[in-house]
């Protein structure tokens, strides 16, 4: 087992290092956000000054299913120490690099977060920062149903000219992020605040921009709500992500 762990640590290492740039937590007017975990969190359109967020991430690697639970805090302008941050029982370690402090589990001496999906509820616990002008405050967020994406199958080809419909199955209340990647060039596909209604179609103009080659589908279902405190909004997230690679040609 605690092989598996290691194998799967430096995989989830290099999943990092290879999106870190691609998958930013944008910023809203209220406040800039960097997102480190290298999986895709969506944007927001209301002002907030940190968002929290609960993962769990599917995907075959190397003919290995690999799942992982994950948290995820930035908070304040570009990135403030808020004191302690727990989500439900685990405290997440604080990370400070080059003046900005984040949170993360597992993170060194965080464990994986003791956190379950498939519609429970995460509390997050911040135990706030006067200096950082970060206030004590807890709020809740209801996770995700889990789904499994039916079609295009993994490693299926899709056609540039004609696009290609993904389907996960049965609509539930919750958002949707689709996010296309191609791992041989630049090009990048995002859609955020979707309906979940079971599918979605690409077109060809939405891939007109990628190469052919291999990338990688994602697609998101999440669930937000909004805490204010001091005149302040902080948004907890809590997502599931599945992931497939596709050949475009």
């Amino acid at each position: 087992m605690k092989k598996i762990f290691i194998i799967f640590s430096l995989i989830l290492i290099g999943l990092i290092g290879c999106k870190k740039d691609e998958n930013p937590v944008s910023p809203s007017p209220g406040g800039q956000n960097t997102n480190p975990t290298g999986q895709p969190i969506p944007t927001f359109s209301e002002a907030n000054n940190g968002v929290l967020a609960s993962i769990k991430y599917k995907q075959n690697v190397m003919g290995f299913p690999i799942e992982m639970k994950m948290a995820f805090a930035n908070l304040g302008e570009g990135g403030k120490d808020a004191g302690n941050v727990y989500v439900n029982t685990t405290q997440l370690s604080k990370v400070t690099m080059a003046n900005t402090t984040y949170y993360m589990a597992p993170y060194q001496n965080s464990p994986e977060p003791n956190i379950d999906f498939n519609g429970q509820t995460h509390r997050w616990e911040v135990g706030g920062n006067s200096a950082s002008g970060i206030p004590s405050f807890f709020v809740d967020v209801v996770s995700p149903t889990n789904f499994q994406i039916i079609e295009p199958a993994a490693n299926a080809n899709v056609s540039k000219s004609s696009g290609f419909t993904i389907r996960w199955g049965t609509a539930t209340n919750t958002k949707i992020m689709i996010n296309l990647t191609s791992t041989v060039g630049n090009a990048v596909f995002t859609k955020v605040d979707l309906p979940d209604n079971g599918s979605y179609s690409i077109t060809a103009q939405d891939l007109s921009r990628f190469p052919a080659g291999k990338a990688l589908l994602q697609v998101v279902k999440y669930r937000y709500s909004i805490k204010s405190v001091d005149g302040k909004n902080y948004i907890a997230v809590s997502e599931i992500i599945e992931s497939i690679d596709v050949n475009i040609n």
